[in-house]
């Protein structure tokens, strides 16, 4: 659910989203469109950060480049592997890599394929 648009700018916005997990969990995605981004990102970008709704306690999660719910577990994709886990009452339990995508590379195809 969009809960809040931030912005410094025509060239600096973020949307705020945030999600129920769990019980006692929060994700929140922060949707960067930004000219001038840092490093390593495009003009589109993604932050992320679990929030443990009973104390406000933040895990930030500056590695992950998408977050979502599937089903009841948590999945998320960093460093070109996708991750899932369950989240206890202080953090994240179970973390299990699902897939390593890093080996793949770019094959071009001329049509029909």
């Amino acid at each position: 659910m969009l809960t809040d648009h931030l912005s410094a700018g025509v060239t600096d916005q973020c949307d705020v989203f945030e999600k129920t997990v769990g019980n006692s969990w929060l994700l929140r995605k922060y949707g960067h469109a930004q000219v001038g981004s840092p490093p390593g990102k495009g003009c589109y970008w993604d932050e992320h950060e679990l929030i443990q709704a009973q104390s406000n306690f933040c895990l930030k999660q500056p590695g992950w480049e998408w977050a979502d719910l599937d089903g009841t577990r948590l999945v998320w994709a960093e460093s070109g592997c996708l991750w899932t886990a369950s989240l206890t009452g202080s953090s994240l339990a179970e973390i299990r890599l699902l897939h390593d995508f890093n080996h793949m590379i770019f094959e071009r195809r001329t049509a029909p394929y």
